[in-house]
C-alpha cells in the first residue's frame, strides 16, 4: 500500500477513535438489544476497526457463537484462515469509501462457524455514523443454501 494510502487510513483512525467513545457513552448494549435485538436477521454490528461491537440473536445461532464469545474479536473469526489476508486489504480500501455494498450475490462467501465447518454467505454491508462519529459497520448475513 502507498505511503498517501497509509497516511490517509491512519488519520482515519485517528478520527474515528476520537469518536468512537461518544458513541460508547451514548449507547449500550441493553440500547442495541432493543434496536437490533428482536431482528430475525443475522445482523452484526463492527466498529471502525472491524471488531464485532453487537451480534444479534439470529447471527449468534448461525455461527454457534454466544455473544461474549464475538465482542470485541475482529470479523475474520468469521472467516475461513485462508481468506484473511485478503479480506484485511478489502477491508482498508473499503474504509476509505464505505458505502452500502452487498457482497457474494454472484459468489457466495465462504464463512466459518465456531465448529470449524464452512458455509456460504452473502453480505450487505452498511456504514453508518451515530452522531456523525465514527463510522460503524452493520452487516446483514444470509446463508447460502446448497444442494449437498
Amino acid at each position: 500500500m502507498s505511503d498517501p494510502i497509509r497516511q490517509e487510513i491512519e488519520a482515519l483512525k485517528a478520527q474515528q477513535a476520537a469518536a468512537l467513545g461518544a458513541f460508547h457513552a451514548r449507547i449500550q448494549e441493553p440500547e442495541l438489544e432493543s434496536l437490533v435485538g428482536a431482528t430475525s436477521c443475522a445482523v452484526l454490528i463492527n466498529d471502525p476497526d472491524f471488531l464485532i461491537y453487537y451480534a444479534a440473536p439470529p447471527l449468534e445461532q448461525l455461527f454457534g457463537y454466544e455473544r461474549r464469545q464475538l465482542q470485541g474479536k475482529h470479523i475474520n473469526t468469521l472467516l475461513p484462515e485462508r481468506c484473511h489476508a485478503a479480506h484485511l486489504r478489502g477491508l482498508e480500501v473499503y474504509r476509505l469509501n464505505p458505502i452500502r455494498r452487498r457482497m457474494g450475490e454472484r459468489d457466495p462467501l465462504p464463512a466459518i462457524n465456531a465448529q470449524g465447518q464452512e458455509f456460504l454467505a452473502q453480505i450487505e454491508l452498511v456504514p453508518v455514523w451515530p452522531w456523525g462519529g465514527a463510522v460503524f459497520y452493520i452487516a446483514h448475513v444470509f446463508p447460502v443454501k446448497t444442494d449437498s
